[in-house]
């Protein structure tokens, strides 16, 4: 990292609140509904519902498109995966994607923490990269659970659908944001695509309310996905 991007992040830090740790902190049971749009278009909702049963955690999430929408992306998204809680980082067991409609499909993914691996369904076998492996339905947790030193200075791996993407943390700052919940202090959280610098993935979180992540954005250079927290229940 650049030695002027690792001063501002320093600096950053110094100025706003730790995110608490929340390993097991975390409820028994957590719903979080988001409003999803496209650009200025609403695409459709994210209900994503968390439940505890040990020392595992069981997540469902799904991607509901509406309208329009419904057409252009050939159906809805399920999603489910299975993790852990360990110093401040979910370790994922288990992850399933299914979408549905005409170009549906459905893949799986188990994590091998001890042999070090990630295997797809395909039979693809591949080494857990260095830095911090999530999947795709438990990223939200993550910011949750986590601290600024889980992010900063470290390769976050995205594991969704039968790919992976690799992101390096680019900024951590403060901003007051206006929400459905209403105005909250968040901390803001950007991420940027290793091999394609043109496209981010940003987390708001809210201290106040959990480290909960109030707003979620997804950008590239065609489009902008933003999904808004809407409704909580179980917090």
């Amino acid at each position: 990292m650049p030695r002027r991007r690792a001063t501002i992040l320093v600096v950053c830090l110094a100025l706003i609140p730790m995110l608490s740790a929340r390993s097991d902190l975390l409820p028994e049971e957590l719903t979080l509904q988001y409003r999803v749009s496209l650009g200025s278009a609403e695409l459709g909702s994210l209900s994503t519902r968390l439940r505890r049963d040990g020392d595992m955690y069981q997540v469902d999430s799904h991607t509901q498109a509406e309208g329009l929408a419904s057409i252009l992306l050939g159906g809805d998204v399920k999603e489910s995966c299975i993790f852990s809680v360990k110093a401040n980082e979910i370790q994922t067991r288990n992850y399933e994607v299914l979408r549905e409609g005409r170009s549906g499909y459905r893949h799986s993914v188990k994590f091998d923490w001890h042999a070090g691996t990630i295997q797809f369904k395909d039979g693809d076998t591949r080494p857990l990269p260095n830095g911090y492996t999530l999947d795709n339905c438990s990223v939200p947790f993550a910011f949750m659970v986590g601290k600024p030193d889980t992010f900063i200075n470290r390769m976050m791996h995205i594991v969704g659908g039968n790919r992976i993407r690799h992101f390096t943390n680019s900024s951590i700052t403060e901003e007051r944001l206006a929400t459905p919940l209403g105005v909250l202090d968040s901390i803001r959280i950007e991420q940027q695509r290793h091999d394609r610098p043109d496209r981010t993935f940003t987390v708001w979180v809210a201290p106040s309310r959990g480290n909960l992540p109030v707003k979620i954005v997804e950008r590239r250079p065609s489009r902008v996905t933003t999904m808004l927290l809407t409704s909580v229940s179980g917090l």
